[in-house]
């Protein structure tokens, strides 16, 4: 009986010995990893949630339990399978996440050039060029001081994992490239471009013009918002409705003249992008009234459209 427990204390110790004995080979080989690391890619797994070691007197104190979870540990951090890229300032960022971040990327860049080209032959009637003619014109400084539409939903991203500020970022980004591939983020986008017109064209009070834009579907508005220079041509009247708002008064006939004919210029180019007159449309929701009947698309854009405002109003309240 007695032998019996000096075996068990002996095989107790043994297990023990052979657990810190792994324990302190894994820590060299993560140690190696973590050097090789630092000298062929830049990255500083040093100090980062995802260096596994921990203090060696601190290990030769622990108990079976705490030397096997340690021992999975290092061998999760050393396994080939768990390799790291450099981010931002040599930050670690675990390859896989990189590899699904650069995929999800290029499935959005794909998505953008792909709805560009199904456009970009449009001759706008307010230029005389294609969209692809107007796009090679405007250089980014250009849009930018011209007022154009510069948060495209599909406008190219070229983002690095130098770029990256680290592990927690590269996850924020994942999720939102991830999302930004899907059809709910096109239809977001597509409300939230309706929105932003909507409230312009409350200012100017066109009812006419918006009752058009209601009637285009979800592509057609894309193309109108994002792709053509509508917002610009709206600009004028929308700028005389602040001021006059603010009771600033404009004194010149030739600016009137010149929204007008603006105005004019946004219904052409609604005319092209729909392949509907303004007197087509018109009639459309003349007949509509007349019957008694809904357009459903109508229904659905109205009501995203005041949740989105109605949202907005509320942050703004709360601030």
């Amino acid at each position: 009986m007695p032998r019996f427990f000096v075996h068990r204390g002996i095989a107790k110790v043994s297990d023990l010995q052979d657990l810190q004995q792994a324990a302190r080979r894994l820590h060299r080989a993560a140690t190696s990893k973590a050097s090789r690391l630092r000298v062929n890619q830049g990255v500083e797994i040093g100090g980062t949630e995802f260096d596994k070691r921990r203090d060696l007197n601190v290990v030769a104190g622990y108990n079976k339990r705490q030397l096997n979870s340690y021992i999975k540990s290092l061998k999760g951090f050393t396994d080939r399978s768990n390799s790291f890229v450099s981010g931002q300032g040599g930050q670690p960022l675990p390859a896989a996440m990189v590899k699904k971040f650069q995929a999800a990327q290029a499935k959005y860049n794909a998505i953008g050039v792909a709805r560009f080209e199904k456009v970009a032959d449009i001759v706008l009637p307010t230029t005389n060029l294609t969209i692809r003619e107007r796009e090679k014109g405007l250089l980014p400084a250009i849009r930018r001081a011209a007022g154009e539409v510069t948060n495209r939903p599909y406008s190219p991203n070229t983002l690095k994992a130098s770029d990256i500020n680290g592990a927690d970022a590269l996850k924020v980004l994942l999720k939102d490239m991830t999302h930004k591939t899907s059809r709910a983020y096109s239809r977001e986008k597509s409300i939230e471009g309706r929105a932003q017109l909507q409230y312009m064209l409350d200012v100017i009070n066109d009812n006419e013009l918006q009752q058009r834009i209601d009637r285009l579907s979800n592509k057609e508005f894309d193309t109108l918002w994002n792709y053509t220079d509508f917002g610009k041509q709206l600009l004028p009247d929308y700028s005389r409705a602040k001021l006059q708002a603010s009771e600033t008064s404009l004194d010149d006939v030739q600016q009137n003249i010149d929204q007008d004919a603006q105005v004019i210029d946004a219904h052409r180019l609604i005319d092209k992008i729909s392949g509907r007159t303004a007197d087509d449309d018109n009639a459309y929701w003349e007949n509509l009234a007349n019957t008694g009947r809904t357009n459903k698309h109508h229904e659905w854009v109205k009501n995203s459209v005041y949740a989105v405002k109605t949202t907005r109003g509320s942050k703004k309240r709360s601030r």
